[in-house]
């Protein structure tokens, strides 16, 4: 399937459809950059109160891993953690957020950064940043070792909300 252009060119359409209808939309396809589009508020509010679509939103971040598009979902979960713990436009979605979107991602780096953005410990505007550029890192070395992949449904798997 990755190696179909054809499909991977509707991939990508499907997932700016999906990013438009939750109000955000791709600025860098290389780093998967999102902000928010004109009129998101209709649309973020609606998400907010259909929380079906937070189900949704995991299958679509495991989906991205799937068909090799991994570097797209650590920018979607820090769109979504700036929306749900900053903005607070959809304060339901904060557990979802903990418990499961940041489990799906697979690079450690990735998964330590997310998980410190749900905890509030790194400003999103730092983790913007690392979307940008992922050679900037504000992991520290302590604990910051361990497998190249998080191991999505293991250990990393685990609730961040509660501290």
């Amino acid at each position: 399937m990755m190696a179909d252009p054809q499909i991977m060119l509707r991939v990508h359409r499907s997932y700016a459809m999906m990013l438009q209808f939750y109000g955000a939309r791709m600025v860098n396809k290389e780093t998967g950059q999102l902000e928010r589009t004109e009129g998101y508020q209709p649309r973020l509010a609606h998400l907010n109160c259909k929380r079906h679509n937070f189900l949704r939103i995991t299958r679509i971040l495991k989906f991205l891993g799937e068909v090799g598009l991994e570097r797209w979902k650590f920018p979607l979960i820090v769109f979504l953690a700036n929306e749900a713990l900053y903005c607070r436009s959809i304060p339901n979605a904060v557990s979802s957020l903990t418990d499961y979107w940041i489990g799906t991602l697979r690079s450690d780096i990735e998964y330590k950064h997310a998980v410190m953005v749900g905890r509030k410990e790194l400003p999103i505007s730092k983790a913007l940043l690392f979307v940008k550029d992922r050679s900037i890192s504000y992991v520290h070395s302590s604990g910051a070792e361990g497998n190249s992949t998080n191991g999505a449904g293991g250990e990393g798997s685990k609730s961040i909300g509660g501290g």
